[in-house]
Order: C-alpha cells, then structure tokens, then sequence
C-alpha cells in the first residue's frame, strides 16, 4: 500500500497481522496505511465495484447485469439507481454479477446505473456504467421466401431484403458455390455488388432440417477467402465488411467434409447482431485443417453499445470459436470431435463479454479421433478485461492419453479447462513520466496497437495494470486513472495480459487418475491481475487452481522477463479427487494438486524481479490431493512476494508445499494430513 505523498511502502501489516484482522461480519469499512511520517489516503473495504456493464443496449422485455465484485458480499439484494429514473433491484446475482429487468416504464435512451450492496452510504456506490434503451428490431415489416433448395434462390432473396425483412428458408440442402457477404462499409463501397443489408433476419425451418453446406465446386471469393457468411473484415479489400441487425436462426451450417472451403463456417464482426437455435458441425473437415489457424467453426466481434448475442446453438466441432468483444455467450452446447481440437473458445480479445451456461465435452473421450485436448475457454497472447466466465460445465474434459505422446511428444501440456496464458511481455522499462491517466516512456515511440497493457512492477504505484487506450508520440493513454500515479521510479512492463475477469460458480469435470494426461480446471499461466476465481468446482482434474508467472525471451536476442501477475483472488473453490500423473522418467506421481503458486523459467536480465505478488487463496476446499496447497519457484531468481493462504481446508498427503515465497502469509487453514 502506497502513501499518495511518498514513495513508501507499509509492509508491517504484513509481518505484524495487522491487515488480517477478521472484520465484523457487516458493515463497509476504511482502511489506510500509516507510516512513521507519512499517513495515505483510505481505501473503502465492502464497497460496491462496479467494473462494467452488459449488455449495453437493450428492450424493456430485456436484462442487463453489473459485474464487479462485492456486489452482494454477505447475500443482500444489489440495488442499482437509473440516473432519470430511479432504483431498481436484481432478479438475480452473486458477487461479481448482479442481474437486473429493464423497467417496463423506461423510456428510449441512454442512462447512466449506479450499482449498490446496500453498505456504506454515500462512500459505497459503485462507478456509474452507461445503458442504452432501444427496441427490439422488428423483423416483420417485410416478408421474402426463399422458393428452391439452391444457393442460387436464397442468395437472391437475401440480397433483395430491405431493412426489417424476414426471409423464410424452408428445409432442404443449400449448397454453396460462394460467400455470402454482407455490405461493405467504407465509405459506402460496394466491392462484391450487393450485400446483406440492415436488419434482416435469417430465419431457417430448424436444425437438421434447413442446411447450409459447401458445394464441390464452391469458389473462394477474389481475395482467397472461404466461408459460408462472411460479414467481418478478414476480406483483404481494403473494406471492412459488417453486419447490423442480422439475425440467424434455425439453421445448420455444416462445413462437409470441408475439401473446397477450408477456413470459416461463419464471421461476423457486427452491431446488434443475434445467433439463435443453430448449429454448427465441421466433424468432417479433413485432418490437416483440424483445428489450424486457416479453419473456424465461427468467428464473431461486437462493438461496445452493439454486442453480439450467440444463443442456445450447438457445436460438433474439430475447429475452434473466435470470441473478440462485447459478446453475450450463452446456453451453447460443445462437443469436441479429434484431438487437435486445441481450444473449444478462443477469447481473441473479449472485453464487455459474458460467457455463461454453456456446456463441453467430447464425443467420445475414449476414441481418439472422437476426443479434444480438454481447453474451454482460452485467452492466450491476447488482451482482455471486462469478462465474465460463469456456470459453466464440462463432462470427461480431458485429451485421450495416446494424443499427449501423438501430439507434444510427451508433453502433457493440454487439457487446462480455463486458460489465460501470456508467457512474455513485450518489454521492461522505467517511465519518464506520468499523469492520472498515461504514461510516457522512451520505448513507446512508434508504437500504435493498443491491444496491450501496462503493469507496474516496481516503483511509486506497484502493482497497478491499466489497459492501454491509445499511443500517441512515446505516450500511452490507459483506459482508467491509475490509483497512484506514476513516476520516474515506476518500472513497468507492457504485455497482452488479462484484467478485472470474473470465474465463477463454473462445474470443471476431467477424468480419474491413471489417464496421464494434464488438466487443470483454472489456470493463469502467466500475467493476469485483479481475476475473481470464485465459487468454481473442480472434479478429477490433475491440478486444481494455479497462478503461474512465466519467464521467457521474446525472442533469442532478448533478455528473459516476467509476466507479471498481481492481486488475483482465489476464494470459496473446491477441488475434488485431483488425479495422479505417473512421470516415467521421474519415475514419480506428479500433480494431483489443489491451489498453488508457481515460477517457470530462467534467471532474470532485469530486475527488481517480483513475479507474483498479493495473491490470496481464501476459504478454498480440497479432498485427497497429493499435495494441497504450495508455492513453487523452479530454480530461478524471480519471487512470489507477500501472497496468502487463509481460512482453506480439506484433505491432502501433503498439506503445504514451498520453496519460495517472501512474506508469505498463511493463517487458519485446517488441512487434515492423509496417511
């Protein structure tokens, strides 16, 4: 904890107790750090967070949710406040996400909510979060009906449409000899004549009965693409193509067995848009494609007051989902088919997204070529904050034992169920400078992309990450004030990290002991800071809840840095069962863990070398694990600092495992020993 005035740390809380004194059970409080000459500014203790809201655009028929944490922190109703309204209350929630009904009396427009636990007054409000109030589209003011099974007919009828048409496709076969696409927007150009316009609904007779599938002689588009629907900006044009209003229901799209279309079922980067009641298979895909970086199942990307809905669709799927921004993911069901299915969801960037009551499995996790590697939700070198992932499940989530030694040559890394994964930033650096809301360094010059974030790892405001909003000339604007502003003794590192996610209340099943291969039900390998991983279950998985801090060069020529991951929150889990993994070049068990901490990687070229830093694990259960709670640092100089294990409990044959760990605070775990 920093003083706002001086660049001085008070870590006696930390070897005296004192910030581990258990509050009374109600109430919001204030705390602040008091040095021999310096006293800081409080910070609030039960207050509402509010970090975002979602969905952002919404009918009086609709929900929308606050997600945050303290919502609800001892079970009351979270109230919210509608600047030009009034108050409202949840329908439903938890901690980190609070759902409301839009009021049937609330009028068209926008509106700023104020979330409240109902603690604290005036001091417990949480940051105000816009909502616009919008009808629903109406769909009905025009009727097209497609009138033959072929491509030809539908493709007609869609590009007739005019704004708020529903175009009927009976049941049959369609089999496509091109993309369909949707309107460029680009200064109004139209690079493939006609398009699917605005507002358009896309309504099939139902699953198994209306099909869109590639014919033999389908032709990519003049730019080498290859996809059924094409409403995204992956055409090399120069246009960005889009969709707004476009609604899909009732179909399956299927990719055949995939020989003339070997990329995209379905990509639609758009406004408003809905996909409900399909499906998508791409089972048949010939092997090569399986699963590679030229084949999606789908790929979709709202835009913030315009997210995306993905509704209650099924997959049979041996290629992955790209999920980017603003998303409402919801009640879909997965069934991983062939091994090389190395993620079910690829989180490419989510910001503003929830992913909730979706399902994962295999087909068959006995049958190799029927199996997956056992990854649901992935974010992997990529930025994303402002997400939830929540009641979620899996059933036998694990890759097939043969495909660890097929695929990775013995390696057992797959099978980690939620991952997010950064295992380098791009660089260490010292700030020049800094103000509430950027920060100037000399190796900023020329840098424009601002999927990236900045982390504080040393230095006045440690421990701090902030989202990058923009570059301009060496300076770096990020998306909300820094709570401690910078200065020229802030060491800092940039990356593509994740930020202020929420994992809870998810169901994460994998398969007995005896499988050998690697599972893990959450694992932060590498960067996140400030993730709420609360209320999840973990069934039969080898390890139960990690947070790593990798090491590793960007490339030859560079020096070996930390990812960095601070204040991450590990709280009322369970671990049930973890499985055992027989090394046969150890000749040892490994694995079988409940919570733990760990360092990977080399000895550091910079310092200071805090890698991991004020991670709690509190009121966690675990039952017969090999080893139930540790911090690891494997051999390098990097350290795991002032983290702590609180309040946990269960079974285990070793309780407590560590070879690092600088202030390490452990306090009222009742973990019974197994002999």
């Amino acid at each position: 904890i920093y003083s706002e005035t001086t660049n001085v740390v008070a870590t006696s809380w930390f070897t005296n107790g004192y910030g581990h004194a258990q509050m009374p059970a109600d109430g919001m409080k204030m705390i602040w750090p008091i040095t021999a000459t310096e006293t800081g500014s409080p910070i609030r203790v039960n207050n509402t967070i509010a970090w975002w809201l979602g969905p952002d655009l919404c009918d009086t028929n609709e929900q929308f949710s606050v997600y945050g944490n303290s919502l609800s922190p001892y079970g009351e109703t979270t109230h919210a406040y509608i600047d030009g309204y009034g108050w409202i209350t949840n329908v439903w929630g938890n901690n980190q996400k609070a759902t409301f009904e839009v009021p049937d009396n609330l009028s068209n427009g926008t509106y700023t909510v104020y979330a409240h636990n109902g603690l604290g007054g005036k001091y417990g409000w949480g940051e105000g979060h816009e909502i616009t109030i919008a009808p629903l589209i109406d769909y009905s003011l025009h009727t097209r009906n497609v009138t033959s099974n072929s491509f030809t007919s539908l493709r007609d009828e869609l590009y007739a449409a005019v704004p708020g048409t529903t175009v009927n496709v009976p049941a049959g076969t369609y089999e496509f000899t091109t993309d369909l696409h949707s309107l460029v927007g680009n200064n109004g150009v139209y690079a493939f004549g006609s398009g699917i316009g605005t507002n358009i609904w896309i309504k099939g007779a139902g699953t198994n009965l209306t099909i869109f599938t590639p014919a033999t002689n389908y032709v990519k588009d003049a730019y080498g693409n290859g996809a059924l629907l094409d409403c995204t900006s992956q055409h090399n044009s120069g246009h960005t193509f889009t969709s707004t209003g476009l609604k899909i229901s009732g179909v399956t799209w299927s990719r055949g067995d995939g020989t003339s279309m070997p990329k995209n079922l379905v990509t639609l980067n758009g406004y408003n848009c809905r996909i409900e009641n399909c499906e998508f298979t791409d089972d048949d895909l010939p092997l090569g494609n399986r699963g590679s970086g030229l084949a999606s199942i789908l790929s979709i990307n709202g835009n913030a007051g315009n997210p995306i809905w993905v509704e209650d669709c099924y997959f049979v799927q041996a290629s992955l989902i790209y999920a980017g921004t603003h998303v409402q993911y919801k009640r879909n069901k997965h069934y991983g088919k062939n091994d090389i299915l190395g993620k079910t969801i690829s989180l490419t960037g989510s910001i503003h997204s929830d992913f909730s009551d979706n399902f994962a499995t295999a087909v068959d996790p006995d049958i190799l070529d029927l199996s997956c590697q056992g990854r649901f939700f992935v974010l992997q070198h990529h930025l994303g904050y402002y997400f939830y992932i929540g009641n979620n499940s899996t059933l036998d989530y694990k890759p097939h034992p043969l495909s660890i030694g097929w695929l990775n040559g013995g390696n057992q890394n797959a099978g980690e169920q939620i991952l997010m994964e950064k295992t380098h930033p791009d660089f260490y650096a010292t700030a020049i400078s800094a103000t509430s809301n950027k920060l100037t360094a000399t190796e900023f010059a020329g840098y424009s992309d601002e999927r990236l974030a900045i982390t504080i790892v040393n230095g006045r405001g440690f421990g701090q990450t902030r989202p990058v909003q923009s570059f301009n000339q060496g300076t770096a604007t990020v998306i909300e004030n820094w709570s401690v502003i910078p200065d020229s003794t802030s060491d800092f590192c940039l990356h593509a990290t994740g930020w202020r996610i929420a994992v809870v209340d998810n169901y994460l099943d994998g398969i007995d002991s005896g499988q050998n291969s690697a599972s893990c039900a959450v694992s932060m390998y590498g960067g996140p800071s400030e993730t709420l991983v609360v209320g999840n279950t973990a069934h039969e998985v080898e390890d139960g809840f990690t947070c790593w801090a990798f090491t590793s060069r960007k490339d030859k020529n560079s020096p070996y840095l930390a990812n960095a991951a601070y204040f991450d929150l590990f709280e009322n889990n369970t671990v049930i069962n973890p499985s055992v993994y027989w090394n046969p070049v150890k000749k040892e068990y490994e694995n079988a863990q409940g919570y733990y901490i760990s360092q990977i990687g080399f000895i550091p070229q910079y310092t200071p070398v805090k890698s991991v830093c004020a991670t709690i694990f509190r009121g966690n259960t675990v039952t017969n694990a090999r080893v139930g709670m540790a911090i690891y640092n494997s051999g390098t100089d990097f350290s795991a600092e002032m983290n702590i294990f609180e309040l946990n409990t269960g079974t285990a044959t070793n309780k407590w495992a560590t070879d690092d760990g600088i202030n390490t605070y452990t306090n009222g775990n009742d973990i019974t020993v197994l002999y």
